[in-house]
């Protein structure tokens, strides 16, 4: 009888270690399923709105003569140098909401210059002045 009663509680002991595994395998399975819902929500949320492809405005400039020209309604920005007048119109409308009337285009060549007594060259520059719409600004 005691061998009999021996093989029933291992059976039992079986059957519940079986139970135990199976739940084990279903909470890690919800879990997953939890993750994989919550890293596809934090996906579509940060989705970003305006940066969908690199800006051409590389900052504000800020010189005395720029900060004049924001007083009659003008702003001077450095843009790449690939960028033409149009491309700037429309950064520009797309990322600070404005309405842009016209875009000159200033470009700054390389002339020599010396450093530590060595002859070098300086850099290139490309700055856009932007003529805004009357009831329109940007905050410098």
């Amino acid at each position: 009888m005691s061998s009999l009663f021996k093989k029933i509680i291992k059976k039992q002991k079986e059957e519940k270690e079986e139970k135990e595994e199976k739940e084990e395998k279903e909470e890690k399975e919800e879990i997953k399923e939890n993750l994989k819902e919550k890293i596809s929500d934090k996906i579509e949320v940060s989705k970003p709105l305006f940066f969908d492809r690199p800006s051409i405005l590389k900052r504000i400039w800020t010189s005395e003569k720029a900060l004049n020209l924001s007083k009659l309604n003008q702003y001077v920005f450095l843009v790449d140098r690939s960028a033409n007048k149009k491309m700037v119109k429309e950064e520009i409308e797309r990322i600070y909401g404005v309405k842009v009337e016209k875009v000159n285009i200033v470009r700054k060549k390389k002339r020599p210059k010396f450093w530590r007594g060595l002859p070098g060259k300086g850099q290139v520059l490309k700055k856009a002045i932007v003529f805004l719409k009357e009831g329109y600004k940007i905050e410098v």
